[in-house]
């Protein structure tokens, strides 16, 4: 079956979802909003273990990263999405990767924030 967005991810090595990288101080407040507009105070993010199921080019990962969170784990089924974004990670952030078996997926730990965006509504079958 064909698995939208991954298998053509998979087919490039890369996540073609990246921002304007010079549009940082836009992306910051677009983000604001967004968790504005979902009642997610900006406290919300302080010391937070927090989860992101398919982080794309990992711009969001970068500004959850800044707002202060305790711990983050990024989940993708593509190899090459979670290894350009560890690239682009600073070393001393928190972060842990996993790649994600959409057959058999195990997620384990405990998170006080879940962030999936643009994920489920594209796939086929989002059940497999």
């Amino acid at each position: 079956m064909t698995k939208p967005f991954i298998d053509f991810y998979n087919s490039i090595g890369f996540a073609p979802t990246s921002q304007q990288s010079d549009l940082r101080v836009e992306h910051k407040q677009n983000r604001d909003n967004l968790y504005r507009k979902l009642g997610i105070h900006a406290s919300t993010w302080a010391n937070a273990s927090v989860l992101e199921v398919g982080p794309g080019s990992g711009e969001n990962s970068i500004d959850l990263i800044a707002r202060g969170i305790r711990s983050l784990l990024l989940v993708d089924a593509v190899p090459a999405v979670l290894d350009k974004i560890k690239d682009r990670v600073p070393e001393e952030a928190k972060v842990k990767y996993q790649l994600l078996d959409l057959q058999e997926t195990k997620i384990d730990g405990n998170f006080e924030i879940v962030v999936c965006e643009g994920v489920i509504p594209f796939q086929l079958d989002p059940k497999s």
